[in-house]
Order: structure tokens, then sequence, then C-alpha cells
């Protein structure tokens, strides 16, 4: 299956293939929309949540905004819908597994 995303991007036209995106995953997210990675400073989850901000912005081009907290936070939102915790979830997501659930928005 390949992925494809519904906002065309720079000499490309709509429905066509995301180059960015891993196989099987579709680019449904939509471009008006802010992620939100909210972040333990004093956890030091500083540089993971940097790291998963770039991958998002070059993989969806769309504006990732991080947001420092406390209490072990590790949380995407979108659209102000947590999509991803790792309270939640006892561990921290991987790009492939961000990039389907913000595909399921």
């Amino acid at each position: 299956m390949e992925s494809w995303c519904r906002s065309p991007r720079k000499g490309t036209s709509a429905g066509a293939p995301h180059p960015r995106l891993p196989s099987g995953i579709r680019c449904d997210v939509e471009s008006g929309i802010e992620i939100v990675i909210a972040y333990c400073e004093a956890c030091g989850y500083r540089r993971a949540a940097e790291i998963a901000a770039e991958r998002l912005r070059v993989a969806l081009q769309v504006p990732v905004r991080l947001a420092p907290g406390d209490r072990g936070d590790f949380e995407v939102s979108a659209a102000g819908r947590v999509v991803f915790s790792r309270q939640r979830e006892g561990r921290f997501p991987d790009e492939r597994d961000l990039l389907a659930r913000l595909a399921m928005m």
C-alpha cells in the first residue's frame, strides 16, 4: 500500500504519493492543525521531543510546538486531542506509531 497525502506538496499534484512517509501510512492530517509535544524538562525528555518534532515537521509539513512540562510527561497532541501519552502507554512513541495515530484523526 502506498503512502498518500490529501494536501499537495511543492511540485506534486493532490493525491500523489508522499515521498517522506513510511510505506503504508496515509497522510490525512489537516495542514492547518498544530501538533504539540508536551515533555518533562526535569526528566531530560527535551531531546526526544525535539527529534520527534523535527521528524513530524518533515514528514507532515505541519507546525509542531514544544511545551515544557513536568511529572514525567511526554504527550503528543493534535487539534487539542492527545494522540500519544508516555504515562498511559509506559513507553516513548516511535515515528511510525505517531504518524499512524495522526493519520487516524
